[in-house]
């Protein structure tokens, strides 16, 4: 990623500064660029994810992973410092998953890992369901409902670990949950249904039908909710008169993920390496976020309404939604299949082999 001039800030927090590093000489690696200049090195640390810190002097740019500012410099010193404002804060070594949560919940097939990310360390194992678990939802007390692949939901209990309830209504595997502002639960099947669970009767009250897969569900901020299906049609529905408000079906490519945007626009990574945003008012599309070749498997929104992708080849971005430019925090990684903010607004991202936290 080249920078320009203009949104060099937005990714370094500083540079231009009178402190200089202290650093371990194995933490450092130094590049010598064709010619003194700050946008490359900056570059330079973009691309790996460990680089915190870069330092330019003259044409040798020093990439630093962990630092101290200690040690100050003579301001003649021809010397430039820049600091990332989005770091790595924490790396962990998982197995590969299914899923990701703001609690920090690694599903892995049968078994699900509720992670302490302060302290590192798995807080909670769950390895007594009855099949492989698609689809998961922290619902507003706390349990945590799981799609299985033997059409089944399963309710737990976090604090005690133990199964609290079982929803059995669908014919095929559950792809899709969605807790409603009522805190009923959604839930989107290979069925071609979408059921609405009331959670203290644990009975279906309500059913919308498709021909079609469902994949996807999200809840718009009015109470409306979103389905893609597998033909990558997306469909808006009025919960209150199970009614269906709005189709679209001019997506341009395979549906891999979806993120409801603050302005209430539907973001949708496709597997074409784009990004497509849509107004569910109009139906219309608003704009496409060109990326690269690579599958879109997740999207996130930020507390600031930036939008996070992540893509199969291992690339974390973040996009000014305003100015649709791409800010590069992670690259090199394996696949990303699941990027979610938590909710102290650090973000976590999980590939095949590593959960990581940025901050």
């Amino acid at each position: 990623m080249i920078l320009n001039a203009q949104n060099i800030e937005e990714k370094f927090k500083k540079y231009n500064g009178k402190e200089i590093l202290r650093i371990n000489r194995h933490d450092m690696e130094v590049i010598s660029l064709p010619k003194s200049n700050r946008l490359a090195c900056a570059s330079e640390c973009l691309k790996k994810i460990n680089c915190n810190n870069a330092v330019l002097r003259g044409k040798n740019c020093t990439l630093f992973t962990s630092c101290q500012n200690s040690e100050y410099y003579n301001a003649t010193d021809d010397a430039i410092l820049m600091e990332k404002k989005i770091k790595l804060k924490m790396s962990l070594d998982v197995d590969a998953h299914d899923d990701l949560l703001e609690v920090l919940v690694n599903a892995h097939n049968k078994r699900i890992d509720i992670w302490d990310s302060e302290n590192q360390i798995v807080k909670i194992s769950l390895d007594d369901f009855s099949d492989d678990i698609l689809s998961i939802a922290v619902l507003h007390n706390g349990n945590l409902a799981c799609g299985l692949g033997n059409n089944r939901i399963e309710v737990w209990n976090l604090e005690s670990q133990i199964l609290s309830k079982t929803l059995i209504g669908h014919s095929d595997k559950i792809f899709a949950l969605a807790v409603l502002l009522n805190g009923d639960l959604a839930s989107g099947s290979h069925d071609g249904t979408i059921k609405i669970w009331n959670l203290e009767s644990g009975l279906s009250i309500k059913i919308l039908s498709q021909n079609d897969k469902i994949l996807f569900l999200a809840l718009l901020f009015n109470g409306d909710l979103v389905s893609v299906r597998d033909n990558n049609i997306i469909d808006v529905w009025n919960l209150e008169n199970q009614i269906l408000k709005i189709t679209l079906n001019e997506i341009s490519n395979e549906i891999l993920s979806i993120a409801v945007l603050h302005n209430g626009n539907l973001a949708c990574g496709l597997g074409n390496g784009n990004i497509e945003i849509w107004n569910l008012e109009s139906g219309t599309h608003i704009k496409t976020l060109y990326v690269n070749l690579n599958k879109i498997f997740s999207l996130a929104v930020l507390f600031n309404g930036d939008l996070v992708s992540g893509s199969d080849d291992g690339t974390i971005r973040i996009w000014n939604l305003e100015t649709d430019s791409p800010f590069l925090i992670a690259a090199n990684l394996n696949k990303i299949l699941k990027i979610v903010v938590l909710n102290n607004g650090n973000l976590a991202s999980l590939s095949e082999e590593k959960l990581k936290i940025f901050g």
